[in-house]
């Protein structure tokens, strides 16, 4: 799959801490290929793209989506309570339901204050 546009299910308020799926009903989903890759001019520029990764940093929850730009300095991404999901046939034979979506970030002092 080259990849789609997608549905971005939202809870109530922004858990995200100003992600991009918390901005946009709409974004272009791509799954990486077997070995890793992928191909940024294959993406479409007016929708933010995100990554579908197989157990990303080792996770043992499934597949994960995030965006393709991560936020320098910043610790992240995590998942900050959205979902994507489309009703296209494509990806519903590669994924058995939404995909939660890793794009919260936290500044080192918020994460650490968070986490103590």
């Amino acid at each position: 799959m080259k990849g789609l546009s997608v549905s971005v299910y939202t809870s109530d308020g922004d858990t995200t801490n100003g992600g991009l799926s918390a901005f946009f009903t709409r974004v272009f989903a791509f799954s990486k290929d077997l070995e890793g890759n992928y191909d940024v001019k294959d993406m479409r520029p007016i929708d933010p793209v995100f990554v579908i990764e197989p157990n990303r940093n080792g996770a043992q929850f499934g597949p994960v989506a995030y965006p393709v730009e991560d936020a320098d300095g910043r610790v992240g991404p995590m998942f900050g309570g959205n979902f994507l999901w489309t009703s296209d046939s494509r990806f519903r034979r590669m994924f058995d339901g939404p995909i939660p979506i890793h794009d919260r970030f936290e500044t080192v002092e918020e994460y650490k204050a968070m986490s103590d």
